[in-house]
Protein backbone atom coordinates (compact mmCIF):
# COMPACT_ATOMS: atom_id res chain seq x y z
CA UNK A 1 0.00 0.00 0.00
CA UNK A 2 1.48 3.49 -0.80
CA UNK A 3 0.81 5.52 2.21
CA UNK A 4 1.42 8.82 0.87
CA UNK A 5 -1.02 8.51 -2.50
CA UNK A 6 -3.35 8.26 0.21
CA UNK A 7 -2.57 11.21 1.39
CA UNK A 8 -2.18 13.52 -1.51
CA UNK A 9 -4.86 16.15 0.19
CA UNK A 10 -3.05 16.76 3.69
CA UNK A 11 0.54 16.73 2.30
CA UNK A 12 -0.47 19.56 -0.50
CA UNK A 13 -1.15 21.34 2.43
CA UNK A 14 2.61 21.49 3.27
CA UNK A 15 4.37 22.24 -0.57
CA UNK A 16 7.50 22.24 0.98
CA UNK A 17 7.51 19.11 3.21
CA UNK A 18 10.75 17.10 3.52
CA UNK A 19 10.89 13.19 3.99
CA UNK A 20 12.67 12.34 6.42
CA UNK A 21 11.50 8.33 6.99
CA UNK A 22 9.65 5.80 5.90
CA UNK A 23 9.02 2.87 8.04
CA UNK A 24 6.42 -0.01 8.44
CA UNK A 25 3.12 1.98 9.62
CA UNK A 26 4.15 5.30 9.30
CA UNK A 27 5.83 7.88 6.41
CA UNK A 28 7.29 10.97 8.09
CA UNK A 29 8.03 14.46 6.81
CA UNK A 30 9.55 17.71 7.98
CA UNK A 31 6.94 20.28 7.55
CA UNK A 32 6.63 24.05 8.34
CA UNK A 33 3.38 24.95 10.39
CA UNK A 34 1.87 27.88 10.45
CA UNK A 35 1.46 27.48 14.22
CA UNK A 36 4.16 25.73 15.54
CA UNK A 37 6.94 26.14 12.95
CA UNK A 38 8.94 23.36 11.67
CA UNK A 39 7.70 20.25 12.86
CA UNK A 40 7.72 16.49 12.18
CA UNK A 41 4.35 15.20 10.50
CA UNK A 42 3.64 11.88 10.74
CA UNK A 43 0.77 9.58 8.41
CA UNK A 44 -0.06 6.51 7.73
CA UNK A 45 -3.32 3.90 8.01
CA UNK A 46 -4.36 1.89 10.46
CA UNK A 47 -4.57 -1.74 9.56
CA UNK A 48 -6.20 -3.01 13.07
CA UNK A 49 -7.76 -1.54 16.18
CA UNK A 50 -4.56 -2.76 18.24
CA UNK A 51 -2.35 -0.48 15.75
CA UNK A 52 -4.64 2.39 16.33
CA UNK A 53 -5.07 1.57 20.09
CA UNK A 54 -0.65 1.66 20.08
CA UNK A 55 -0.82 5.05 18.55
CA UNK A 56 -3.58 6.75 20.32
CA UNK A 57 -1.80 5.74 23.18
CA UNK A 58 1.64 6.94 22.24
CA UNK A 59 -0.28 10.28 21.58
CA UNK A 60 -1.86 10.29 24.31
CA UNK A 61 1.43 10.01 27.03
CA UNK A 62 2.75 12.26 24.68
CA UNK A 63 0.18 14.92 25.51
CA UNK A 64 0.53 14.40 29.07
CA UNK A 65 4.43 14.78 28.93
CA UNK A 66 6.43 18.11 30.09
CA UNK A 67 9.46 17.42 29.61
CA UNK A 68 12.96 18.73 27.47
CA UNK A 69 13.18 15.44 27.18
CA UNK A 70 10.67 14.10 24.85
CA UNK A 71 8.98 15.81 21.63
CA UNK A 72 6.23 17.74 22.22
CA UNK A 73 2.86 16.62 20.53
CA UNK A 74 0.82 19.26 18.48
CA UNK A 75 -1.66 17.51 16.76
CA UNK A 76 -3.20 14.18 16.19
CA UNK A 77 -6.50 13.20 14.15
CA UNK A 78 -8.27 9.92 12.67
CA UNK A 79 -9.03 10.49 9.01
CA UNK A 80 -11.50 8.60 7.13
CA UNK A 81 -10.60 5.49 5.55
CA UNK A 82 -8.29 4.43 8.42
CA UNK A 83 -5.60 7.18 7.88
CA UNK A 84 -4.44 9.32 11.17
CA UNK A 85 -1.16 12.30 11.35
CA UNK A 86 0.38 13.19 14.05
CA UNK A 87 2.05 16.50 14.34
CA UNK A 88 4.97 16.58 16.79
CA UNK A 89 7.63 19.19 17.69
CA UNK A 90 10.81 18.52 15.40
CA UNK A 91 14.12 17.26 17.39
CA UNK A 92 17.37 18.73 15.94
CA UNK A 93 20.27 16.32 17.20
CA UNK A 94 20.87 13.05 16.09
CA UNK A 95 20.39 9.40 16.87
CA UNK A 96 22.58 8.02 19.75
CA UNK A 97 23.66 5.38 17.25
CA UNK A 98 25.60 7.72 15.39
CA UNK A 99 27.17 9.12 18.71
CA UNK A 100 28.37 6.17 20.18
CA UNK A 101 31.86 6.98 19.97
CA UNK A 102 31.33 10.28 21.96
CA UNK A 103 30.57 8.63 24.94
CA UNK A 104 32.94 5.78 24.93
CA UNK A 105 35.37 7.51 27.88
CA UNK A 106 33.75 6.91 30.92
CA UNK A 107 32.96 10.14 32.06
CA UNK A 108 30.86 10.74 28.96
CA UNK A 109 29.26 7.65 29.57
CA UNK A 110 27.87 8.45 32.97
CA UNK A 111 27.12 11.88 31.97
CA UNK A 112 24.98 10.30 29.30
CA UNK A 113 24.07 7.69 31.55
CA UNK A 114 22.59 10.25 34.14
CA UNK A 115 20.64 12.17 31.21
CA UNK A 116 18.48 9.18 30.43
CA UNK A 117 18.09 8.46 33.99
CA UNK A 118 16.68 12.03 34.62
CA UNK A 119 14.61 11.47 30.99
CA UNK A 120 13.38 8.11 32.55
CA UNK A 121 12.17 9.23 35.55
CA UNK A 122 9.79 11.77 34.24
CA UNK A 123 7.94 8.86 32.27
CA UNK A 124 8.75 6.65 35.51
CA UNK A 125 6.67 9.05 37.94
CA UNK A 126 3.61 8.66 35.79
CA UNK A 127 4.22 4.65 35.89
CA UNK A 128 5.12 4.39 32.39
CA UNK A 129 7.37 2.31 31.33
CA UNK A 130 9.28 2.53 28.01
CA UNK A 131 9.44 -0.84 27.10
CA UNK A 132 11.63 0.04 23.53
CA UNK A 133 14.95 2.45 24.86
CA UNK A 134 17.73 1.87 22.76
CA UNK A 135 20.17 4.23 20.56
CA UNK A 136 18.01 4.30 17.33
CA UNK A 137 15.04 6.17 20.08
CA UNK A 138 17.22 8.19 21.41
CA UNK A 139 18.31 11.67 19.77
CA UNK A 140 21.38 13.12 21.06
CA UNK A 141 21.06 17.22 20.23
CA UNK A 142 23.68 19.57 19.20
CA UNK A 143 24.56 20.90 22.93
CA UNK A 144 24.66 16.99 23.95
CA UNK A 145 21.33 16.79 25.45
CA UNK A 146 19.28 13.55 25.37
CA UNK A 147 15.59 13.52 23.72
CA UNK A 148 13.78 10.05 23.97
CA UNK A 149 11.41 9.19 21.12
CA UNK A 150 9.19 6.46 20.42
CA UNK A 151 6.60 5.48 23.02
CA UNK A 152 4.95 3.43 20.17
CA UNK A 153 4.86 0.07 22.77
CA UNK A 154 5.38 1.88 26.14
CA UNK A 155 3.49 0.23 29.20
CA UNK A 156 1.13 2.33 31.17
CA UNK A 157 1.09 0.40 34.01
CA UNK A 158 -2.38 2.14 35.40
CA UNK A 159 -4.05 0.54 32.17
CA UNK A 160 -4.56 -2.53 30.79
CA UNK A 161 -1.71 -3.82 28.26
CA UNK A 162 -2.51 -4.02 24.62
CA UNK A 163 0.88 -6.61 23.81
CA UNK A 164 1.53 -9.41 25.23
Amino acid sequence: MDIEKEFTDLLSTYPDCKLLNRGGQKVVYLINHEKYGRCVLKIGIVTNGTSLERIQREVRVLQRIDSEYYPKNYDFQILSNNRFYIVEEFLTGDLLTNHLTDFSDVKNALILLRKLVEGLIVIWDMNIVHRDLKPNNIIITPEKNVRIIDLGIARLLDETSITK
